[in-house]
C-alpha cells in the first residue's frame, strides 16, 4: 500500500471521528437553557427533570486572594465577576506566591418544589 493511500485513509478516519463528535455535541447542547449572569443562575422558569442536566457556564462571582466559606461571602467587598470555564490568572495580586487562592460563588435560584433535585 502506498503512503498516499495510507494518509488518505487516516485523514478520512479522523474526519469521520471529528464529524461524529460535532454531531454528538450539537445534539446534546441544551438550547433553551438560561445562563449564569453576575453570579446568579435563575432556574425558576426552567423545567428540571430527574435526568436533565444544566451547564454551569457563565459569569460567576469571584473573590481573588480569599479562601472563604459561604457565611463570609456577603460581607466581602473584593467581588469581581469572571467567565467560567476560564482561569483566573491575572486577577490575583499575590505575585510572589507559588500557589494562589480564590473563591468562586454561584447562587442558584429554583422553585421551592424543585429544591431537592438540585
Amino acid at each position: 500500500m502506498s503512503v498516499r493511500k495510507i494518509l488518505t485513509i487516516v485523514f478520512v478516519f479522523i474526519l469521520l471521528l471529528t464529524s461524529l463528535r460535532v454531531i454528538w455535541f450539537i445534539k446534546n447542547l441544551p438550547l433553551n437553557q438560561p445562563f449564569v449572569e453576575e453570579g446568579v443562575y435563575d432556574l425558576v422558569h426552567f423545567p428540571l427533570s430527574d435526568k436533565s442536566t444544566v451547564a454551569l457556564d457563565g459569569e460567576w462571582s469571584f473573590y481573588p486572594n480569599i479562601f472563604a466559606v459561604p457565611k463570609e461571602l456577603p460581607a466581602m467587598e473584593e467581588q469581581s465577576f469572571i467567565q467560567v470555564p476560564r482561569g483566573w490568572k491575572g486577577l490575583s495580586t499575590l505575585t510572589n506566591e507559588t500557589e494562589q487562592v480564590g473563591t468562586y460563588e454561584l447562587r442558584i435560584h429554583v422553585q421551592d418544589d424543585e429544591k431537592s433535585t438540585v
